[in-house]
């Protein structure tokens, strides 16, 4: 058995979980549109809903930590669940912060990497499902040690995957006859999308340990 807690804790974790998933899911909409020339209007409607939905993520962070405090878990659990929870967390805060940044600065990125950073944004959804299935597996205590490690390194194949089409972006990038200083605006934006990608895999790098640890 991983964890011995109470089904409020389950709950609201996967709550919290669905929320960031959300966030995602509203960003990829969001990159779109930016790609199509949506109206204005069409991309603040789309930052807006991401930042309500990041709030609701920490309201629901917020509400997972106070029940993991106040829970009968063990001082070790509870650590490790609160790392869990903070991980997860600060995948949505950093989503909020990209999209008003390339929406504020209205950021226009070159046609030919359209393609590519949509690759990116499946990719990284692709991470989160098997993140949020590996996470419900642990908070199921469903014994699972096999599935959830092919899980974990399906994640990290995927982050090394997205580390390539980021890496020749940036290097197609520099080749092209552009200002430097909008190339730079471009590279920043191109690396903060693909660090999502980091984000994830370093909660799946927690749950290998959590999930190996306790397997001895």
């Amino acid at each position: 058995m991983f964890f011995q807690k109470g089904k409020q804790i389950d709950e609201l974790i996967n709550t919290h979980m669905n929320s960031v998933k959300e966030c995602k899911y509203t960003f990829e909409e969001f990159i779109s549109e930016v790609f199509n020339e949506g109206p204005d209007a069409r991309l603040e409607a789309l930052v807006k809903k991401i930042s309500r939905l990041e709030s609701d993520a920490d309201e629901h962070r917020h509400e997972s930590i106070k029940n993991l405090l106040n829970g009968s878990l063990l001082p070790d659990t509870r650590r490790e669940m609160l790392k869990i929870v903070d991980g997860i967390d600060r995948i949505a805060n950093d989503i909020e912060e990209i999209s008003k940044e390339i929406y504020l600065q209205k950021m226009k990125f070159p046609k030919e990497f359209h393609d590519q950073i949509l690759d990116v944004e499946k990719k990284e959804q692709e991470q989160l499902e098997l993140l949020c299935k590996v996470i419900d597996n642990l908070l199921l205590n469903t014994n699972k040690y096999e599935d959830n490690i092919d899980m974990i390194k399906e994640i990290r194949s995927l982050e090394s995957d997205i580390d390539d089409i980021e890496f020749a972006m940036i290097k197609e990038l520099y080749d092209m006859k552009y200002e430097l200083a909008y190339k730079n605006q471009v590279r920043v934006a191109i690396s903060s999308i693909a660090d999502i990608s980091d984000l994830i895999e370093n909660i799946s790098d927690l749950l290998e340990i959590i999930i190996s640890t306790r397997r001895v």
